[in-house]
């Protein structure tokens, strides 16, 4: 609770054993600074850099209806039209945060937060980056993210751009169609090796309800060549 307020925000808290490295604590803040110029309401709004017992800490809009993982992880099938429409959420926020310059890097379910109405607020823009400048936080060609939802160029540390997210919202659609992500294995080894080399399923080869025209789109911007992606997110 906001004392000066009283409203019921929520704290990320860099945990005790990064709270002393450099470069967690630059990436941190970067973090607050970046996420905080995007005022859209398809993003959760950062409001504040804040320290808590010494550690640094951002105050965020409370956004407490669960995540899009949560859903996928219910195992209940989530019909077209709402993947598509909570998909068209996530395109917004990140839409907007494009036109800010900046990258999200880690777009996935569970960075996906569902509000009282059942819209989604994109969130965590902790792996974010300003599209305009080369900000060097990791050691060439390290891979920060979550593989099953990242790119080909991402994964292996190359330059990236806006469609790249791209990528990861296909994958995301996908994972909200189907109940799994594009590529799967039984390491992560596995699964980078087929984001390297194999063209995914097609989403109504695992559930027919899909239609062919939303397999079209999804492949394309799953594409492993960023140039056979479409242009932008608007198409």
């Amino acid at each position: 609770i906001e004392l000066a307020s009283g409203r019921k925000v929520a704290l990320k808290i860099l945990s005790e054993d990064l709270a002393f490295s450099d470069e967690a604590f630059r990436r941190f803040r970067r973090e607050a600074r970046l996420a905080a110029g995007i005022s859209d309401p398809r993003c959760v709004f950062v409001l504040g850099a804040h320290r808590v017992e010494g550690a640094p800490a951002i105050s965020m809009e409370l956004v407490d209806g669960g995540t899009l993982q949560h859903k996928i992880a219910a195992g209940e099938p989530i019909s077209v039209d709402q993947a598509v429409r909570w998909t068209i959420d996530v395109i917004d926020g990140l839409t907007a945060a494009h036109a800010q310059g900046v990258l999200h890097r880690d777009i996935k379910p569970s960075n996906c937060f569902l509000d009282t109405e059942g819209r989604v607020k994109l969130g965590d823009f902790g792996l974010s980056r300003a599209i305009e400048r080369d900000v060097n936080l990791t050691q060439s060609g390290q891979f920060i993210g979550s593989p099953l939802y990242a790119s080909p160029e991402q994964v292996k540390g190359r330059g990236i751009d806006e469609r790249s997210d791209q990528y990861s919202v296909g994958a995301l659609l996908y994972a909200l169609l189907t109940g799994r992500a594009p590529h799967t294995g039984n390491n992560v080894g596995e699964v980078l090796a087929r984001i390297f080399s194999e063209t995914p399923q097609a989403p109504s080869e695992v559930r027919s309800s899909v239609p062919r025209a939303l397999d079209k789109v999804i492949l394309r911007t799953l594409s492993r060549e960023p140039d056979k992606r479409f242009r932008d997110l608007t198409g």
